[in-house]
């Protein structure tokens, strides 16, 4: 056989065709036919749902008791009392300017107190911060006005305070180009880098009758972003407004809610409908006009039956009562992933958990609720509090116990600073005590880490109360705290729980006659001839 011949007579390999992986997601079939998608933009979204949204989620808030709950826990474990400034002045040297710290902390608290912070009066700062961390954690967002200037135009000493906008004064639907380039997105004003420059705010509210003048137009006033703060979860890209924190758990809470509702009435009509009655077919409609059976019934009544009329009872029937709670907590679970909380928190179900899971689903809270803190810090309170501190200085409000005011030239270094937000100890202090002992000892946290945690205090301020006591103490003729070690504490915690009290002397004492073991003898024991301090009692007392 030729090559030719073998060339052509060569039997074909058959080939296979190479299918690449695909996404399950972008399936196009009957089956995703109601996956309703579309080429929309994060902004054009949030502009055609959010007044839904926005005010489904404040109905909820009003009506409903599970995410009532969520915004209690969002002010309880974001702001709770407030967050703790702690001033780090320190001088060239590294030497902490323990002086000016404390000047910058009590203006803070000073202009933190009701009637000072806010425009209106209404608020102190914790709790205006806590209003606004319920818009927030409700509406998405919230929208707050610094008001900056002289102590005699702001209105209090330190020419600083805030005004608290609603968020229904930012038109979610004033929306335009302008014409030096700027673009107006939801009242918000943004810059080609779509940095906010500014914030279209209505005079009045179309929604407010008690303050809207009759006839007033949708006028509104461009107020500068420097002036404005404006908070929200960035949840998606190019976000310009923000979105109620429920919106994933809304539709299901409806849903829940209305099944509820629904086994509520339910179990209702069949409490309330105890019987029915069988009447004989022959009868007539006189007959029927005739009968009168009881509509209700009483405890303890009897009835005389009526010939040929059959009744029978009714049990209530639908779902039972364990079945009910099974309901219950898998409609719950749903609603509190969606709200990234703990479930047994929000539903205040500890009878299915353990110590182990409670531990495990409170951890992964507590890291979310920390997250939101740090959120505060960056979007509001760093900002605040330095806008606050330049006004202070310059309207020469931190003055010093000689009354002399701290220089606006040290700005810088009267800057620095830190918030504490609230932290969460566990159920066993003793092993926390201990925990943050070995912390400390192997150097992996600082004592001043341990007392803001703990006390939620500065550690200057906790040495400061301690050296006051021991002053009160010795004044007292008491010994001073610091000149007790642990073990003499030990030995007269020891002889207090028997009914005797030493002195530290008696206790030194007492260590020293032991030796080098330091072993605690046993306090002396107790007779019906001693009395609690192990005196020898009276005859007629024994």
């Amino acid at each position: 056989m030729s090559i030719l011949s073998k060339l052509f007579n060569r039997k074909k390999t058959p080939t296979t065709k190479k299918v690449g992986r695909k996404f399950d997601a972008g399936k196009k079939n009957r089956m995703f036919q109601d996956w309703i998608t579309g080429d929309i933009t994060t902004d054009e979204d949030i502009s055609n749902n959010q007044p839904t949204m926005l005010y489904r989620a404040r109905d909820k808030a009003k009506n409903s008791g599970q995410l009532k709950k969520f915004l209690d826990m969002c002010e309880k474990n974001i702001v709770f009392t407030g967050f703790i400034l702690q001033s780090l002045v320190s001088d060239p040297n590294g030497d902490s300017d323990d002086l000016a710290r404390r000047v910058i902390e009590k203006g803070w608290k000073d202009w933190g107190k009701k009637g000072v912070c806010t425009k209106c009066g209404k608020y102190s700062f914790q709790q205006a911060h806590r209003k606004n961390v319920r818009d927030k954690a409700r509406d998405g967002e919230y929208l707050v006005r610094e008001i900056k200037g002289t102590a005699e135009a702001v209105g209090n000493p330190f020419g600083y305070a805030l005004q608290l906008i609603p968020m229904e004064a930012l038109d979610l639907c004033y929306s335009k180009r302008l014409a030096n380039g700027n673009v107006v997105i939801m009242g918000v004003e943004q810059d080609k880098w779509n940095k906010p420059v500014a914030y279209h705010i209505l005079k009045e509210i179309p929604a407010d009758p008690w303050k809207r003048r009759p006839g007033a137009s949708n006028e509104r006033e461009r107020i500068p972003a420097d002036q404005i703060i404006h908070s929200f979860k960035t949840d998606f890209e190019n976000q310009t407004r923000g979105i109620p924190w429920s919106y994933a758990m809304l539709t299901d809470l409806h849903q829940y809610e209305n099944w509820q509702e629904a086994v509520i009435v339910g179990k209702r009509i069949m409490a309330c409908i105890s019987a029915y009655y069988e009447t004989p077919e022959d009868w007539d409609d006189e007959d029927l006009l005739k009968f009168n059976p009881p509509a209700t019934t009483e405890p303890g009544s009897s009835e005389v039956g009526v010939p040929g009329v059959k009744k029978e009872l009714l049990s209530p029937g639908g779902p039972g009562g364990q079945e009910i709670q099974d309901e219950q907590r898998a409609w719950k679970r749903d609603q509190a992933t969606g709200l990234d909380v703990a479930y047994h928190t929000y539903a205040n179900d500890l009878e299915n958990v353990n110590f182990s899971s409670i531990r495990a689903g409170t951890l992964d809270e507590r890291d979310s609720w920390t997250m939101k803190q740090q959120d505060e810090i960056d979007d509001f309170l760093e900002r605040v509090f330095l806008n606050w501190l330049e006004y202070a200085l310059l309207n020469q409000a931190l003055k010093t116990p000689n009354g002399s005011p701290l220089p606006l030239i040290k700005m810088d270094k009267f800057s620095v600073h830190k918030f504490q937000g609230r932290t969460w100890q566990w159920v066993d202090p003793i092993k926390d005590a201990q925990y943050n002992e070995k912390l400390r000892d192997n150097q992996w946290k600082t004592d001043q880490a341990i007392a803001a945690e703990v006390s939620r205090t500065d550690l200057g301020e906790n040495i400061q109360a301690h050296a006051l006591a021991n002053e009160q103490r010795k004044e007292a003729g008491l010994t001073a705290d610091e000149d007790m070690t642990s073990l003499e504490r030990k030995i007269q915690q020891l002889y207090l729980g028997v009914g005797r009290v030493i002195t530290t002397d008696e206790a030194r004492q007492i260590l020293n006659d032991a030796g080098a073991n330091l072993t605690i003898p046993a306090p002396p024991e107790l007779t019906l001839e001693t009395d609690q301090f192990g005196q020898r009692k009276p005859e007629d007392q024994r």
